[in-house]
């Protein structure tokens, strides 16, 4: 049993953090008419987690996505319902943080594993609603560039998405956090943002007052108007990555706080059964979780064995596997390229980041590379002097982050962290989506 798939990016991750993202593509497969149809992900490092798709069949949904906004829904109804269904999921798994989890413990064994499994759904049903984007926002933009007559295509989308007035949730806590008269209310809201893939922990008063003392202020970016003509299917397409901003953001918090929900159960189960072994149990697959509370000592034997294994969805059914199944059938360039996201030109040294284990690492005026970005990567972004990712479309979270901060950035290179190393000295064309070795 294998699967031939195109490696597109990376994360700190855990087995047991990431691994319910396949019941999410069956449920996302299930309600949108644009399909995932092939995905995966691998583990083989202890810490992090590749991802794949099939990028032939992303290519083609991409164009059925446009066909379908084009003639069927040319007021993105469809993607307004997905907007409502996930604001409806971040309330609901919010209300749980607040009500269920302190009673976790007061739950038998039985009803421990009920109530887990239940959230599980619940939270993969809404992500669903979310990542219905992900088949589509990488892809658009290239057709987008290759479409648009004008001499940068790439600042052209840029300046356009700006037309957006939408405030992500980092920029929420950030304008809360210049005010820390109310840090038990920030506290409250905010308790799930020390939060990712591979672990959780809750949001404290030493990080606010540390985040609030490290807060910048946003340069002001001023692009040149660019005025084109533009064809039916152009403005389609750039209006749809415009909608998808506010559900990439609402989806990644959506994610987060049944991130953060998943670790305090993990956390419940080991206190409850005494066992020092928590870090081994980031290798359980979500579904292993009542296996470990049934017979812990047996789980925790299994998963010492674990050292690799990978997820994927194949013919529409899910396979989860104790070994690497995944073949990555990517070509990979002499000259690494990319999606301009935030323009400049740049000389500077290389440093790989793969998560927040290494941010003491990076120094400020190092070019930032790292597979994709998350929220908890913002400190960094800011000393950084480019960045290039792996992963991700004009609307993703490098993208938007480094637009408002004026950091040049090229998202979208796929291989970045292979062939550059720590030390290089390169140049980031962020204009044409180059890296240059120097």
């Amino acid at each position: 049993m294998h699967i031939e798939l195109n490696k597109i990016s990376g994360f700190e991750a855990s087995i047991y953090g990431i691994s319910c993202l396949i019941r999410v593509v069956e449920n996302c497969d299930n309600i949108f008419p644009f399909k995932f149809s092939q995905y995966g992900l691998s583990w083989h490092d202890e810490t992090v987690i590749d991802e794949y798709v099939s990028l032939e069949h992303f290519r083609r949904t991409s164009e059925e996505a446009v066909k379908y906004f084009s003639k069927k829904d040319a007021n993105f109804k469809l993607l307004t319902g997905a907007e409502k269904k996930t604001d409806e999921g971040i309330a609901k798994l919010d209300s749980f943080v607040k009500v269920q989890i302190p009673k976790l413990k007061e739950l038998s064994d039985e009803q421990l594993i009920i109530k887990y499994f239940e959230f599980v759904d619940t939270y993969c049903l809404y992500y669903a609603y979310g990542a219905v984007i992900f088949t589509y926002e990488e892809i658009v933009p290239e057709i987008l560039c290759k479409s648009l007559k004008c001499q940068n295509p790439a600042e052209f989308i840029l300046a356009y998405l700006e037309k957006s007035k939408y405030k992500s949730f980092i920029a929420e806590y950030e304008n809360r956090i210049k005010n820390l008269k109310n840090v038990k209310d920030i506290l409250s809201e905010f308790y799930f943002l020390k939060t990712n893939y591979f672990d959780s922990r809750t949001l404290t008063k030493k990080d606010v007052y540390k985040d609030a003392k490290n807060l910048k202020g946003k340069p002001k970016v001023t692009r040149k108007k660019i005025r084109i003509r533009l064809s039916k299917k152009e403005k389609v397409m750039l209006d749809l990555l415009l909608k998808t901003i506010p559900i990439r953001d609402k989806r990644k918090k959506l994610s987060m706080i049944g991130t953060y929900v998943v670790f305090r159960f993990l956390n419940e189960a080991v206190r409850r059964k005494r066992v020092k072994e928590r870090e081994l149990l980031k290798r359980m697959f979500w579904h292993e979780f009542g296996d470990f509370v049934h017979e812990p000592q047996l789980v925790i034997q299994k998963l010492k064995k674990r050292t690799e294994a990978c997820m994927f969805i194949k013919d529409k059914t899910a396979y989860y596997l104790g070994k690497n199944c995944i073949v990555d059938i990517s070509k990979y360039e002499k000259e690494l390229r990319g999606m301009p996201s935030s323009p400049g030109v740049v000389q500077g040294m290389v440093k790989i980041i793969p998560g927040p284990r290494d941010f003491y690492k990076f120094q400020k005026g190092e070019i930032l590379v790292t597979t994709s970005t998350r929220p908890d990567f913002v400190p960094i972004m800011k000393l950084a002097s480019a960045i290039i990712t792996e992963e991700g479309g004009l609307t993703s979270h490098a993208a938007i982050i480094s637009r408002e901060f004026g950091i040049p950035c090229i998202i979208g290179t796929k291989v970045a962290t292979k062939t550059l190393k720590d030390g290089d000295l390169i140049e980031v064309d962020a204009n044409k989506g180059i890296v240059r070795k120097l």
